[in-house]
Order: structure tokens, then sequence, then C-alpha cells
């Protein structure tokens, strides 16, 4: 793995534990009910969330289709192995 992409992923594994509370995963957070009204007007048989940290967003996603009725299958990666492990916790 290049430099830049080891240096990112240590990175993100540090913050994983605390991104989606924490003051610095903010930003994220405030287009979240944004994406969720958007996305759920568009039919989907499967979502792809790349950088989907550890997992709160695909959770809400996942909810919010299935409270319009639908079930689509979703799929979380993301370059930080412990943000990885947080969201498969989390969406269990």
């Amino acid at each position: 793995m290049q430099d830049y992409k080891e240096n990112s992923r240590r990175a993100f594994d540090r913050q994983a534990p605390t991104y989606d509370t924490a003051s610095f995963g903010s930003h994220a957070r405030t287009l979240y009910p944004i994406l969720l009204e958007q996305l759920a007007q568009i039919p989907h048989r499967s979502v792809l969330d790349v950088g989907c940290g550890e997992g709160y967003y695909t959770a809400l996603l996942a909810d919010s289709y299935l409270s319009h009725g639908k079930q689509p299958e979703i799929i979380g990666v993301d370059i930080s192995k412990a943000a990885v492990n947080l969201a498969a916790k989390r969406t269990k």
C-alpha cells in the first residue's frame, strides 16, 4: 500500500471509535438527513457506501429504506479496518 494510503488508514483507525460523535465528524452528520431524503426517492436493488466509517450512516440508510418498505442490499467499505469492525458490530 502506498504511504499516503497507509497514513490515511492509520488516521481513520485512530478516529474510528469516536468519529460519529466527535466534532471532527460533525460535517458529515449534517448531511445525513439530506442524503437519506434524496436516496429514499430513488429505487435501488443495492447500495454501496464507500467510506462507510463505523457504519452509522449505513445503519441509518438501512433503517430509512426499511421504513419506506424497501429492502435493498447495502454494503459498506472503508480503508480503516477498525472502522469496518465497528460497522460490523453496529449493523448486526
